[in-house]
Order: C-alpha cells, then structure tokens, then sequence
C-alpha cells in the first residue's frame, strides 16, 4: 500500500497561503489540489476530492478560494464605493463651478445691456449736435 503523503500535502498547502512554497513559480496562483500536490512533490492528481482522506484538505483548499474570492469582492466593492464617493464630491465642485459661471454670464448679459443702452444714448446725443 502506498505511504500517506497528506503531511507534506497539508505543509505545501501552508506554504502556498503563505506565499512561500518552494517552486517559486507557485507564487500567486490559485491554490487547487493540483497545485498543493505538485508543491508538496507529488504527482498533481495526487489529492483527489473523493477521497475521505484527503477530504479535510480539499475543504480547506475550497475554503480558503471562497475567502480569497469573499475578500477580493469586498475589496472591490470598497474600492467602487471610494471612487463614487469621489466622483460625487467631482460633481458638486463642477455644479457648483456652473452656477457660479451662469451668474456671471447673467451678470456680465446685464452689463452689456446697460452699455448698449449707453452707447446708444451718446450715438443720439452726437447727432443732435
């Protein structure tokens, strides 16, 4: 019969959360029961979920996946919440800068009016003389 291998299965799996297995290539992939294997040396169809030994440790595989997949959604959803937040306060800056040039658009429309209504006044004035 063959000799249990789960031990070096459970300490490669440690060291992939971790982020320090010993191929190096490792680094930053997900962490499947293929992966734990060929870590630990192993051939990577070594642990199989359907196997009740090898169960505990596919379960925390899978559960380890859930959480790095629960905290990357969260993680993202902080991230949008941020750059709304931003993007509502960008708005009220820019709506505030509109309403600020609209009344000095009415304002200077009414300047120009006034002068107008001057200019046109001088130009009757100058043709009476």
């Amino acid at each position: 019969m063959a000799k249990n291998q789960l031990p070096l299965c459970d300490k490669a799996f440690n060291r992939l959360v971790e982020g320090t297995p010993d191929n190096l290539e490792f680094i930053g992939q997900t962490i499947t029961a293929a992966l734990v294997s060929k870590e630990a040396g192993l051939d990577k169809g070594y642990l199989k979920k359907d196997r009740l030994t090898h169960k505990y440790l596919t379960d925390q595989i899978d559960a380890h996946n859930k959480k790095q997949k629960e905290e990357g959604v969260e993680s993202t959803i902080l991230e949008l919440k941020r750059k709304l937040k931003k993007a509502e306060n960008l708005a009220k800056g820019y709506k505030a800068q509109r309403e600020s040039f609209l009344n000095s658009a009415v304002f200077l429309n009414g300047q120009v009016f006034k002068l107008e209504n001057q200019i046109a006044e001088l130009e009757k004035l100058n043709k009476l003389k």
